[in-house]
């Protein structure tokens, strides 16, 4: 529960027996509850049967409804004693994307915590919550990701400890699309990615990269083929790069911009990032932004 950050609210209801020790007694049941809120967000109504002996847990033939009219059927296993042995398998259909992100009990990237969206697919994982093994598949419609829409989203994640491998991740907007695949480190929060991009909004596209005051708003399309994003904290001799058209900088248009990233934070200062804008001749000043270069610095939290 505290690792969950759960919160019961509303009616509970258990209908069952509770037989053997009292203070180690085996529940036989269902139970069914309005309100479950995990991270601060009410994720909907849940049911279940309930099956408790000294061994451990069962949740069966567990449902649980969104406030969207989304549903997903899950079954959780979790022994006592032990370390990193609880396992869940669930199906969704059309459930709201950050509900279910907010129902896992492992940490994600920020970027991929403001996730929205009518969600489909399979989970499966084992060795929870520092083991994980398993993966999830989603396929997502109509949704945002870091404030940015998108008109569909399809993932496979495989977890290997505390390895999250994309094998497969798509998002489309319109006639363009993002394709990646890569890995993340859930502890050491390391990560690398290969990403390709078509036709691609900027606002959309730089939500691939952490959030940041210092980057200003920009609007426009583009392109990159591909962008390799280096393992943070470990040396590497490449810099991603992309490049852009038709972009717009906080209102003053630029003709093209080119995005250059630092392989990793201990080259940064040989090797900064930067973020240039150029401006076509055709184009008057604009006082809105000054045209140029600008460099965005910092470090992997």
């Amino acid at each position: 529960m505290n690792s969950a950050q759960a919160d019961l609210a509303g009616n509970l209801t258990f209908n069952g027996k509770v037989t053997g020790n009292f203070t180690d007694p085996n529940i036989e049941g269902h139970a069914s509850l309005d309100s479950l809120i995990l991270r601060g967000r009410d994720i909907g109504s849940v049911s279940t049967d309930i099956a408790r002996t000294p061994a451990g847990l069962d949740l069966k033939n567990g449902m649980l409804r969104d406030r969207d009219g989304g549903t997903v059927a899950f079954a959780l296993s979790a022994p006592t004693g032990g370390q990193n042995n609880t396992s869940i398998q669930a199906t969704l259909t059309n459930v709201n994307a950050g509900d279910l992100l907010a129902a896992l009990p492992i940490s994600l990237p920020e970027r991929i915590q403001d996730f929205t969206g009518q969600t489909s697919g399979t989970v499966d994982l084992t060795g929870l919550p520092n083991d994980a093994r398993g993966e999830i598949n989603i396929a997502s419609k109509a949704g945002t990701i870091g404030g940015q829409s998108f008109d569909s989203l399809t993932a496979k994640a495989v977890f290997t400890g505390t390895q999250i491998q994309l094998q497969t991740g798509e998002i489309r907007v319109g006639q363009g699309s993002v394709t990646a695949t890569g890995n993340y480190d859930r502890v050491s929060t390391q990560f690398n990615f290969d990403i390709t991009g078509k036709t691609v909004p900027l606002p959309l596209a730089l939500t691939l990269l952490p959030k940041s005051d210092v980057i200003p708003s920009i609007t426009g399309m583009s392109d990159f083929d591909p962008i390799t994003m280096p393992t943070w904290g470990v040396s590497t001799s490449k810099a991603a790069n992309s490049s852009s058209t038709a972009v717009s900088v906080t209102g003053g248009p630029a003709a093209s911009m080119s995005l250059t990233l630092p392989p990793s934070p201990q080259r940064a200062r040989r090797c900064p990032g930067a973020i240039a804008f150029h401006r076509s001749r055709c184009c008057p000043p604009q006082r809105t932004h000054d045209p140029g270069r600008h460099r965005v610095s910092g470090r992997a939290r």
